[in-house]
Formats: structure tokens, sequence, C-alpha cells
């Protein structure tokens, strides 16, 4: 593990196996396969954050460090294309010499004074035998490898990599991101995009601003308490225009009305935007934020709901999680933000460390989601079928009701921005206690799309 760089060492450590108890066989496959796990997952272009690795601190790496990473991984992706392209190259060059033999008449017929070497030395009249099929074809691989070398050199160099965290798990609210890898538009924008699942929902915009991750899949309202805790983010697109998180109880519980909450348990996903939504929603309806129990349930937003362990939790997704109740035979109620006092919010957004902008690397990434998110509304069920056959996981009956929620919601024009939106909500924030001062929004998003022009 000398070799690797910092950022890469600790993860290597955590999938490595324990030397006391693991077999040689299993050491020599871990050796082999550490850097592999380090890129991609073994079904495609989605790999997981490391749950057993630690953290960074928020405070940002070094340029110079995360250059280093960069080159460094850079130069194995590119000594592994050239690999596969030059095996490729062999296999079907291999093929050719195979044709030649069997079919000798097909190559021209060539005098035999045409390989004499001319050598002044030599005695003119004195010829050599002309080189074998095989050696003639091995003549013919050079160029043809020169070929394939000079193009994978090519097209490493042109790509620009962007490593992208989503918000949750791979469901249909990433629809236009998995469209545009499966659709090559981020090929086509010049563009390697590795999309990473977080081990915590909460560690996406933390990432972004330690210089760990490109960008992020977040929330607008989280955007706004990220900038207090003192995140250097800012919005760079739109992937989700609506709100989509809603406040769910048992459709058959005792919960009629938001006020019927009083002294009940509510769950809660993500820190702090959550908990300051369901303060606003509780205000309108005449309760104090602290008459509701708030407990942190993590991923297990439905099933914490349906065992009974809380009486309601906020920021479920009403395109999925009521799904996820119905198809379990519960029925659920969803009370709107939106129409419980909160402003309407771009609910799924991309963010970026707003001091190391890449600004048109970054506006190409956006406008090759605008291409998917087109795509998507002009075909919503070829799409669906694009999207479920990433991955054998996905196509399942939850997915599919979700898609249907989903398609609808995607932004058409993801880098177009609504600055009263943002401040809108920033005077909702300062209405609610949830801020001291109202930012300027254009500090807080962005039109990337129009900066790069």
């Amino acid at each position: 593990m000398s070799g690797l760089p910092a950022s890469a060492k600790s993860y290597a450590s955590a999938t490595e196996p324990t030397r006391s108890d693991a077999s040689p066989v299993r050491i020599a496959n871990a050796d082999c396969g550490r850097f592999f796990s380090l890129g991609r997952l073994a079904r495609g272009r989605v790999r997981p954050e490391p749950s057993g690795v630690a953290r960074p601190a928020v405070e940002s790496r070094s340029a110079s460090a995360r250059g280093t990473d960069r080159i460094y991984f850079a130069a194995r992706r590119f000594e592994v294309v050239v690999a596969a392209l030059s095996s490729c190259a062999c296999m079907l060059l291999r093929r050719r010499a195979i044709v030649r033999r069997n079919f000798p008449a097909s190559r021209p017929c060539v005098p035999k004074f045409a390989y004499m070497r001319q050598d002044p030395l030599r005695q003119p009249a004195v010829s050599e035998s002309p080189p074998s099929p095989e050696k003639e074809t091995r003549m013919n691989w050079l160029p043809a490898f020169a070929l394939s070398f000079s193009l994978a050199a090519s097209s490493a160099a042109a790509k620009d990599r962007l490593e992208v965290m989503l918000d949750w798990f791979v469901n249909p609210d990433h629809g236009p991101l998995i469209i545009a890898e499966e659709l090559g538009y981020f090929d086509d924008a010049g563009l390697d995009v590795e999309l990473i699942t977080p081990s915590d929902p909460n560690a996406p915009p933390r990432m972004v601003a330690a210089g760990n991750v490109d960008l992020a899949v977040s929330y607008q309202p989280q955007l706004h308490l990220n900038r207090r805790d003192g995140l250097p983010l800012v919005r760079v697109g739109t992937l989700v225009e609506t709100p989509l998180a809603c406040l769910v109880v048992l459709a058959e519980g005792p919960v009629r009305d938001v006020s019927d909450l009083a002294s009940r348990k509510v769950g809660f996903a993500v820190a702090g935007v959550q908990e300051m939504l369901l303060s606003a929603m509780l205000a309108e309806n005449g309760l104090d934020a602290d008459s509701v129990e708030k407990i942190n349930v993590g991923w297990s937003i439905s099933p914490a709901l349906m065992s009974g362990q809380v009486d309601g939790v906020i920021g479920a997704f009403r395109n999925f999680e009521l799904n996820q109740m119905a198809i379990e035979g519960v029925d659920g109620r969803c009370f709107f933000p939106e129409q419980e006092g909160v402003p309407a919010y771009d609910e799924l957004i991309y963010v970026a460390h707003g001091e190391r902008l890449d600004v048109p690397t970054i506006a190409r990434f956006v406008e090759a989601t605008e291409r998917a998110a087109a795509y998507i509304q002009n075909d919503p069920d070829g799409s669906w079928e694009i999207f479920a056959a990433t991955d054998a996981e996905l196509r399942n009956e939850l997915n599919e009701r979700a898609w249907q929620d989903t398609w609808p919601r995607f932004a058409l024009r993801p880098g177009a921005l609504d600055l009263g939106r943002y401040e809108r909500f920033e005077e909702f924030l300062l209405a609610q206690g949830a801020i001291d001062d109202t930012m300027d929004p254009a500090e807080l998003a962005i039109d990337i799309t129009g900066a790069a022009r």
C-alpha cells in the first residue's frame, strides 16, 4: 500500500482482510483487487462510500494533495484502458491472421526479388525467402496497435472526471443521471462521471466541502443551513424542481391532522433541515417545536413508521415511501409542507464547492442531464426500461411505481435559476428563527450554464 495516495490508503485498509484469519488465496485476491474496488462496483459505475472509513474533517484538503490523487488514479485507469484496447486489437488481428493463412490466394503475388536486402556488400543475385504469413501479419499489427494506443491516449486526455455523491441509494429520483450515463450523454460532453452512494445521508454536502467529491445531490433547504454552518457550497443545478418530502402518518392511525402529533414521536433522517421543516409545519398548526419527540431513524423511514417506533416521519418522499408502504399493505397519509406553511423549494439540487468551481466542466455536466431529462419526458416508459436494466435490484414493483410518480418532477432546465425562490426561503427561515440574518441569493445559487457562456 505504499504506492497508494493518502486518500486511497484508508479505504484500502478498510477493505483488506485480517491477515491472521485469511487464507493466502483470499489475501492475494484482496491485494490484486483493492485498486479496482476503489473505483467501481462489479455491476456498474455506481460505488458506495466506504462505511468503515472515518470521514475526513470539513476542512478542505490542499489542492496539491487532491491533484496528486487525481493524477495517480487517472494514470491507473489509463493503463487499464490501454491494456483492454490492446488485447481487443490483438484478438481481432489474430483472427485476421487465421483467415489469411486459410486463404493464401487473397494475398497479393509479390516477386521474390522484392524481399532482397539492398546491401551492396552482398551478391545481388542471392535472394532471400519472403516472410512467412505469420511474420507478415505481425508486421501488420504495428499500425493497428499504434492506432489503438493513440485513440486510448486521446480519449483519456479528452475526458474530464467528475465524482458525484448521491443523496441516497440509487433510486428513480436519480433518473436523469443514470439515463445520461447509459445513453452516452456524459461521453458526448467529454465527461467521465462516477456516481457514489453515501453511507450516511448527512454526508454528501460535507464531502463536497472537504474536497473529496466534486458534486453532491442535496436539498435546497439544507443548502441554506449548510452555509450557516460554514460550508462553502453553492447550487449549480437542479435535479427535482418541486418538493417531494412530506410528513407521513398511518392512514388508519390516530393522527388525522398535524395538530394530533402533540406529545407523539416523529422520526427524521437528515438532521437540521427536516427538523426545521417539521417545526414550521407544527407552528402552522398551533404547536410548539418541543411538543413532539424527534427521533433520528436514519435510512429506516418507512419501517420505523410501520413498526410503530414513531407516530410520523418527516422527510419521507411522497413518490417513494408512500408506495413502499402500499406494497406492504399499509396505507399512509401525507401532509405536504408547501400546504402547511413552507414555501415551495427545489427538492434535489447539485451543489459544488463555491471556491473551487470548474465552471466549464460543471456546465457540460448540467447540459448532459438536461438532455437526459428531455429524453425521459419524451419516452418515460422506454426510459424506465433503460434505468431498470442497469441493475437487477432496481427492477421491482416499488421502483416502477416510484418512477411513474417521479419523472414528471424532473427539472427540464436544470441550469435555470429562480433567485426569487431562494430569497423567499431565506425570509421563511428568518421568520422561523432558524437563521439570524438573510443572505444574498446570488451567494447561494448560480446559473452555471450562463456563467460558462
